[in-house]
This record gives structure tokens, C-alpha cells and sequence, in this order.
């Protein structure tokens, strides 16, 4: 079973990365034609340099560019002159920030991308909850596993290179307002933020989730105990291995409950930043999200195929539930994209914010929800066989490598 999962998850990853690259590298209509000055500075938008998807649609006049070529050709021109060139053009810089509407966004495309995430997650969760009814259960549980860290490693790589140094971009370009600019950190703080809230919100909704599952849990127990002190009999050793058998089974029940709300948690706004992604950043993100949906969705799955419940509804609700998830975030993310673009150069600072905000979300997903959780010493991680663990690090790199590779492309 390893050789065949050794030998899936890298034809998984050339594959996906060819799609990746290939889908990518295509040419955003209405790019900005950049024209250098004689001062080796980028004509109109400098802060376009920064971040490939700052498209304007426009070319700077050629009244304009003449003008600044007359005053490079001039050998003496006085100092006031110099004053009025800068002045014309940060005129000319403001204008263009004032009809700046952001890179291209394919709204036909974002509605697709909703319906591509909710299949595919379906369908990774259902194969993995039911294998025994769709004849699946040959599938290893060690290429599932691989298919995961690969995922996880997407999704980091993502958040660093495609999401992070757009923002970074955006929020030090010159159409933002000048606290932004001078405050060159501004990407990173709103990323730290976004991390530490998504860890307070983590911390609160789960609290809740297992409290209540505990106390129910301890009541049922009590009363179990109770009707033993009253009717003592000779089979208390058979009563005690069910009590056994049932706190188990409970504990199972609320591990699993409690990783589906930090799943749901952190995917409707894995789902908002991808209806948020607009040109270059799309495709990636769409395919990183879209790989971790799909084993995300096997983990959980095989998780929910292991517990026993009285009816089919509540396994079916709960793969409902995970499917919808992100669907929903990206359906907000259009919404919300819908509302700011147009609005000029606001648009480059509500973005450049989202776009951090995203990142740090991303980020904490990986690192903490999906690493911290499945890579530890403290999780069954740590009892997996020496070529086990080897297989899950590699994938975990080459899902990383993967999308930094295409990003030198987007």
C-alpha cells in the first residue's frame, strides 16, 4: 500500500502542478503597459512594480510621456521647472489611482469555482464516510493521508507567497493614503490580527462545543450509575466495559464534532479570501483550496464513517455542513468584491486589507489547525512506521514547493 501511495501522490502533484501553471501564466486582458522614465522609474504608477495585478487599463497619454521625455532631453532646465514636472506627475499618478479598478475579475468564474468546491468536497467526504456502500475500501489510508499534508503544504505556500506579497503590494503602493506608506509593516499587522483572532474564535467556539458534549456525556453517565447502585447484579463487570465502550464512543463522537466546527470555522474564510482573489492570484488559490477540500474532506469522512449513529441524518448533516462551508465564504467574498470594486484607489487599500487579512488566516490554518494537529508528537503522527512519516514531511514540502513554483509564474 505505501508503493502505490509513493507512487500517487507524485503523479497527483505533476499533474496538479501543470494545471496550476498552465492555467495560471494565461494573459490578463487590459494590463498596464509600463513606460520607463529617463530617471529609471515606471511612468504613472509606480507602485506598479510592486505588485503585477495593479492594472489601471489605461496607458499613460502620450502628451504626457512626450513631456517627460522633453524635460530628460533638456540640459538645463531651472529648478522650478523640476517642480512642475513632479507636480504634473502626481497629478497625473493621482488621476489614474482615482480609475483604478483592480486586476481582472472573472465573476462567471468565481460563481464556477462555488460550485466546483461544493462537488468536489462532497464527494471526498462522501467517499471516505461511506467506502463499504461505494466499494471504496481498498483506498490506502496512507495516500489519503499524503494527500493531505500535500494539501496543507498547498494552502501554506498560498497564503505566503501569493496572498502575502500582494498585500504587501497593495498596501504600499502610492494610492493608498500615507499612514499606509510610511508604515511599511501595515500587511504583516492585519495578517498577525487575522491569526489571533481566528485563534480567539478557535478557542471560544470549541470551549462551547465540548462543554456541552462533556456535560451531556457526564449526565447519561450518572444516570447509568445511579440504576446500578439501585439494581446490583451479578453482570456488573459486563455493565462496566459497556459504560467503557460508551465513554469511548462519546469521546470519539466529540473529538470529531470538535474538529468539524474548527474545520467550519476556518473555511468559510479560506472561501471569503478566494471570492476576494481577483487576476493573476486566482487560479492558484483556487486550485490549493481546492485540493485541501478534497482530502479535508477524506480525513473527515474516514472519521465519520468510524462512529455509530442511530439514523443516516446526522453523518449526512454533518458532510453537508462541511461541503457548504467554504462554498458559502466564497459566495460572501463575491458579494463583497461586488460592493468595493469601482470605488478607485480605495479599492487598492480594501483589498491590499482583505488580502492580509486572508494570509493570516491562512497561515494559522496550516500551521496550527493542520500541521499542529496531524504533524505533532503529541497525535498519532508520532506512532506512524519511519517510511510513513518520510512519505507525509515530502508531501508536505512538495505541496509548498508546488505552489511557490507557480507563483514565479502568477
Amino acid at each position: 500500500m505505501l508503493i502505490k501511495s509513493t507512487i500517487l501522490i507524485p503523479a497527483a502533484l505533476l499533474l496538479t502542478s501543470i494545471l496550476s501553471i498552465s492555467l495560471s501564466s494565461l494573459e490578463v486582458p487590459n494590463a498596464i503597459a509600463l513606460q520607463p522614465h529617463s530617471s529609471g522609474s515606471f511612468g504613472g504608477l509606480e507602485g506598479v512594480k510592486l505588485n503585477r495585478r495593479h492594472n489601471t487599463g489605461k496607458k499613460p497619454s502620450k502628451d504626457a510621456h512626450d513631456h517627460d521625455h522633453d524635460h530628460g532631453d533638456e540640459d538645463g532646465h531651472d529648478h522650478g521647472s523640476e517642480h512642475t514636472h513632479e507636480g504634473e506627475a502626481h497629478d497625473e499618478e493621482l488621476n489614474q489611482c482615482s480609475e483604478f479598478e483592480g486586476g481582472y475579475y472573472d465573476l462567471n468564474l468565481h460563481i464556477g469555482a462555488v460550485f466546483i468546491v461544493l462537488a468536489l468536497s462532497t464527494i471526498g467526504c462522501l467517499l471516505a464516510a461511506s467506502p463499504k456502500v461505494l466499494g471504496l475500501a481498498h483506498i490506502p489510508s496512507g495516500a489519503i493521508e499524503a494527500g493531505r499534508h500535500f494539501g496543507t503544504g498547498v494552502i501554506l505556500s498560498t497564503a505566503l507567497i501569493h496572498m502575502f506579497t500582494g498585500a504587501y503590494g497593495d498596501l504600499t503602493g502610492p494610492c493608498v493614503p500615507e499612514f499606509f506608506q510610511s508604515y511599511t509593516a501595515s500587511a504583516g499587522f492585519f495578517a498577525m490580527v487575522a491569526a489571533l483572532s481566528m485563534h480567539l474564535i478557535e478557542f471560544v467556539v470549541v470551549s462551547s462545543v465540548k462543554c456541552k458534549f462533556s456535560k451531556a456525556a457526564q449526565g447519561h453517565i450518572q444516570d447509568n450509575k445511579s440504576e446500578e447502585e439501585g439494581h446490583s447484579t451479578p453482570h456488573d463487570h459486563h455493565h462496566g466495559h459497556t459504560h467503557s465502550l460508551f465513554l469511548e464512543t462519546t469521546e470519539r463522537k466529540i473529538s470529531t464534532y470538535i474538529l468539524e466546527f474548527g474545520i467550519a470555522t476556518h473555511s468559510i474564510f479560506i472561501g471569503l479570501s478566494l471570492g476576494l482573489a481577483s487576476g493573476s492570484e486566482f487560479i492558484p488559490l483556487l486550485v490549493a483550496i481546492t485540493i485541501h477540500q478534497v482530502f479535508e474532506g477524506f480525513s473527515l469522512g474516514a472519521r465519520i464513517g468510524e462512529l455509530q449513529f442511530d439514523s443516516f441524518l446526522k453523518p449526512l448533516m454533518m458532510i453537508t455542513i462541511f461541503a457548504l462551508t467554504t462554498p458559502v465564504g466564497v459566495a460572501i467574498g463575491i458579494i463583497v468584491a461586488s460592493q468595493i470594486r469601482g470605488m478607485g484607489g480605495s479599492y487598492v487599500l480594501v483589498r491590499g486589507l482583505f488580502e492580509a487579512i486572508s494570509a493570516g488566516i491562512l497561515v494559522y490554518a496550516a500551521l496550527v489547525d493542520l500541521i499542529g494537529r496531524d504533524i505533532s508528537p503529541h497525535s498519532k503522527f508520532f506512532f506512524h512506521s519511519r517510511p510513513k512519516k518520510v512519505l507525509y514531511f515530502l508531501s508536505l514540502y512538495l505541496g509548498a514547493l508546488a505552489m511557490a513554483i507557480v507563483g514565479f509564474w502568477a
